[in-house]
Formats: structure tokens, sequence, C-alpha cells
């Protein structure tokens, strides 16, 4: 799974990719996507299927997961990812999520079909795989339990890994190929921290896997080592230093796209009429998954990012406004720094303005992608040490950090 190795068995959880993969098949076929959707198709569990629609439902009765919490306490349903998907789905009006019978943009096949695809990825998906990494760390702190739960690889170690698995999925090597772009093997959220990368000047590591992006350098890096702190008593404060690098490097990809997309949203020299209402989806769907995020930093800039990129919303945003959203003072408050989120390319959008800004004070006591630099890698080995090696790793393993 793009070069992690998990001591337990979480190859089925990863499969769920396959389903994205036949939804995204199916075009605009929208009762077959929601047949998929609802009930499953290619991800087997002890009960039956795995389907993505329980992924989102699953939170119905509330969650005490910071990522859950802010995307409550902003769309106020903690099912709002199946809310916004179902109206795609059925092409119904929503002033929340979109007017997609009847919208200008919203109601177009183009539209919808990003919709579906960037929301399942994006937001539903990668709430869930966060998800499994907070469980892991509920288990780890349950003193009510013995220690094969607390530390071994059926208990804390699982719900890691199944983080990892939804995730990065079963398809995807963390290659990039070349292309408009940078097409990837894969259909988890794990992609879009790749294909962002390239455009944000990110896409400067390079582990044996073959993934170039920052993020998934630090998420991988994160993953073997919270792997192994979870299997040694003691070590909850290291584990929640890697819950807030976690936290903190998985809004990054959203915030760079949110942005990308304004951007290619906010002039015909960039995007053509007839290709808006796809392009404007895909910045709204961006955005939308990010936006309890911006509006845990700042109400005001939250409100300017709906203004401006709700898909409802029929005139081009304003790219300065976009800009501005996202200054040094609300990032850090959403534990993000300038450096992570880096600048939109000048050689792939020339003169486009956006630069990188300048540290204000990061200031999330949840989330906070400074402090993945500091992760160490403990020296106690891990029931993955062999495989990962054979893998390519060693440089992991061995603690070191290429920044």
């Amino acid at each position: 799974m793009a070069g992690y190795v998990a001591p337990s068995v979480v190859s089925e959880h990863a499969k769920i990719d396959l389903d994205i993969k036949d939804i995204e098949a199916a075009g605009t076929d929208w009762a077959a996507i929601k047949q998929i959707y609802m009930e499953g198709k290619n991800s087997a569990k002890s009960s039956g299927l795995r389907n993505l629609q329980s992924m989102s439902t699953s939170f119905s009765s509330g969650s005490d997961e910071y990522w859950a919490k802010i995307a409550h306490d902003y769309w106020g349903a903690w099912d709002f990812a199946d809310q916004h998907l179902m109206a795609v789905l059925d092409g119904t009006d929503s002033a929340l999520y979109g007017n997609y019978a009847t919208g200008v943009y919203a109601s177009t096949d183009a539209a919808r079909k990003q919709m579906v695809k960037k929301l399942i990825k994006f937001t539903l998906l990668l709430q869930y795989a966060i998800h499994e990494a907070e469980a892991a760390l509920v288990k780890f702190n349950d003193e009510k339990q013995d220690g094969d739960y607390r530390y071994g690889v059926d208990g804390s170690v699982h719900a890691w890994d199944e983080w990892w698995a939804f995730y990065v999925g079963s398809l995807e090597d963390g290659s990039v190929e070349p292309g408009e772009e940078g097409e990837g093997v894969g259909y988890g959220p794990y992609i879009l921290a790749e294909k962002r990368a390239r455009s944000f000047g990110t896409d400067n590591k390079i582990v044996s896997n073959g993934g170039k992006s920052r993020v998934n350098w630090d998420l991988i890096f994160a993953a073997y080592a919270g792997q192994r702190y979870l299997q040694m008593p003691a070590e909850g404060e290291a584990i929640m230093e890697i819950q807030k690098c976690l936290r903190g490097q998985h809004k990054v990809p959203l915030i760079q796209a949110c942005l990308e997309y304004g951007y290619k949203s906010s002039s015909s020299d960039i995007t053509p009429d007839a290709d808006l209402a796809k392009i404007k989806a895909e910045a709204w769907a961006f955005c939308a998954a990010i936006l309890p995020s911006i509006h845990e930093a700042s109400a005001t800039d939250a409100e300017t990012i709906k203004t401006e990129l709700h898909i409802n919303t029929e005139r081009r945003p304003d790219w300065s406004k976009v800009m501005g959203a996202f200054g040094a003072e609300t990032l850090n408050k959403m534990g993000v720094s300038c450096d992570a989120v880096n600048e939109l390319s000048d050689e792939d959008y020339p003169d486009n303005g956006h630069k990188k800004c300048k540290d204000s004070k990061m200031s999330n006591d949840m989330a906070d992608t400074d402090v993945c630099g500091d992760i160490k890698m403990p020296s106690s080995a891990s029931i993955a040490k062999v495989a990962a090696y054979a893998l390519g790793f060693p440089l992991l393993l061995a603690g070191a950090m290429l920044y």
C-alpha cells in the first residue's frame, strides 16, 4: 500500500478503492452508482460487504473526534457527506450543498460526475480514514482493556493500519505518471497530495515507493513511527504528536486544491465557459472538504470561500478574495504552515499572483504540520520491519528524514 507494510490484515479494507473505480466507470448512470455506494461491491467484511455510504452515516450518532466535530460544527450534521452525495446522486436542490436539480452549473452531468468523484474520495473516505487513526489512539488509551487489545496487532495497530488502507487503497503504488493532471493509478485520498504537489512545488521528496509529495512523505514516516509507538506502552504523548501531524498534513492537499481550482475557475482565459461547470464543481468539492477547518480558524474567511466558490454561485470567483482567505494567520490557526502549502506554480499558471505567505504563529492544539519534522522513529523493532526493509524503506526505518 504505497510502501506501507501493515502488520495486521487490512487487504479487504483497502479494496474500497475498487468501489470508487467502478463508480467512476459508471459515468452518469446514477442508479448504478447509488447501488455501489449504498450496498458495496468489492470490499468484504465479516458481515457482508463494506459500503461507502456507511462510512458517513456511521457518524450519525455523534463523535468526539476532531475532524468529525469541526465538520459537524460547520455543516450542522454528522452525516453531511452522505447528505451532500445523495443530493448529487438524486439530482435534488439544496441551498447548503448545491442545486443539483436546477442549478446552472450544479445540475449538469459534468458537474455532478465531478462532485461524486471528489466528495467520495476527499470528503467521505478521507474523514473515515482519519477516524481509524483516531480509533487507534482511543484503543491505545483504553485502560479497561488488556495489553493485547491496547498494544497488539489486533487492537490499536489494526485500527492504525485501517487508516492507511482507506487513505491509500489497494491500487496505489505511489507513482505519478506524466499527464495533464499527473494521473496516478490510485483511487483513494492519497492521490490528491501527489497531484497537487506538482502545482505547488511540494513534490520534492523521493521515497522508494515512487511518490514525490512532501505530504505523503511525512505521512508514511508518521505511519511507521505510529505503528511502532502503538506497540509500546507509555508512549501516549508521542502518539498524540503524531496525530497532530496527521491532522495537519491531511489538510494541505485540500487547501492546495481549493486554491488551484479557485484560480482555474476565476477567468475565461484559464477555463473557457464550455468547461466551467466541471471546473467549478471540482473547486466546490475541494473547498467544501476544507471549509470546516477554515471555519474553525476564521468564520469570515470560510464565508468568503463559500461565497466565491459555492457551486450555486453563477459568477466566476474573485481570485484575490480566494487567495486572501488563505492568509498566514488563518492557515496557522488551521494548524498548517505557509511552507506546507507553498505557492501556486508560475510555470503552470503564469503570473497567478499567489505567493508563499510568512507564518504568524501556529496556534491549533489539535493539528500542526510543523510537528511532523520532530517525529522520531523508535528503535524497537515492529512486526513489519523486515517486510518494510524488503520494500526499500531502510532510511525510513532507521529514522532518517530528508528535510
